[in-house]
């Protein structure tokens, strides 16, 4: 028996187009050969990742997608023939195009201000959620005092309009700036434009005074950032007066896997950098021993 139902749209060369709202309409309409008699039709869709949509019924119809690819068509319809042959009748299952020539929209409104926790304080990062229907998310670049570049810091569900930047102590006056930008982007591989760059002061430390001769009034040990990381990680630590410091990697069972600092230093600010790529996965403790001050803090590597 020959085709008896098929699509007039789309077609296997039929190319529809995502919008800038971040969807794009695929519609459908079915027919039947002459001396049928079509009771009911059905369509179903499969998308680029392989899901399929459920039964639809009706003629036409269609759906809204927001994910550029290849997608399939099908179609069933129940009817019978004037010469009284009835049964199912099924249309080819065919392939067409979804292009996306659109890119999100810059965040708006994006804005640093300060996060506090009593005694500690933090960059919070906020903005106007976009639109668009195939967001995927927001990526946030930073550049911290005397980098010549901004680098990646994070990504942010799509969902959320905030981010608080934990790695960046003691924020909303010091002598540092800590600068921030983002971009938004979609699932279909496309990113905006850059938001403008928002920046805050930070000292990372407490002091006392306002001046060039301030004294450092604490020991810090900071979290790791990144964490987790592969296989590189940074540690930031400060030292109110002068002694012996011993900054030393340890596995969980208290064996020690590096030592990174083993000599006196000056009172300031310190940075480290720990690099893992002989160590196997798994959480680390990192220890900072100074004068009568230990800290211990973990990290975690995952490769």
């Amino acid at each position: 028996m020959g085709q008896n139902i098929w699509f007039t749209e789309p077609t296997s060369s039929h190319i529809d187009y995502i919008g800038p709202s971040g969807e794009g309409p695929i519609a459908y309409h079915m027919t039947c050969a002459n001396g049928w008699v079509i009771e009911w039709y059905q369509a179903k869709l499969t998308h680029p990742d392989g899901t399929e949509t459920l039964w639809m019924n009706g003629q036409s119809g269609g759906w809204w997608v927001s994910k550029a690819g290849t997608y399939q068509i099908r179609g069933q319809a129940y009817g019978h023939w004037v010469g009284g042959w009835s049964g199912m009748q099924y249309a080819n299952q065919f392939s067409f195009s979804i292009v996306d020539n659109y890119s999100p929209s810059v965040p708006q409104n994006f804005d640093v201000t300060i996060h506090s926790t009593g005694n500690q304080s933090y960059p919070k990062l906020t903005w106007n959620l976009n639109t668009e229907y195939d967001g995927d998310a927001y990526y946030i670049e930073r550049r911290k005092e005397g980098q010549q570049n901004f680098s990646f810091l994070t990504t942010v569900n799509w969902n959320v309009n905030q981010y608080i930047d934990y790695t960046i102590a003691y924020a909303g006056s010091g002598p540092y700036i800590v600068e921030y930008k983002m971009r938004a982007h979609d699932i279909n591989s496309h990113y905006s434009n850059y938001t403008g760059v928002e920046s805050v002061d930070y000292g990372f430390v407490w002091k006392s005074g306002n001046s060039n001769n301030d004294i450092l009034m604490d020991y810090k040990l900071e979290q790791n950032y990144p964490n987790p990381y592969n296989p590189s990680t940074t540690i930031n630590y400060l030292i109110k007066e002068k002694g012996f410091v011993l900054l030393k990697v340890y596995d969980l069972l208290g064996n020690e896997k590096a030592t990174l600092v083993n000599n006196y230093q000056e009172p300031g600010e310190y940075s480290v950098n720990f690099n893992g790529s002989e160590l196997s996965s798994g959480v680390y403790i990192y220890s900072l021993r100074v004068n009568d001050f230990i800290e211990n803090m973990k990290m975690t590597l995952i490769k």
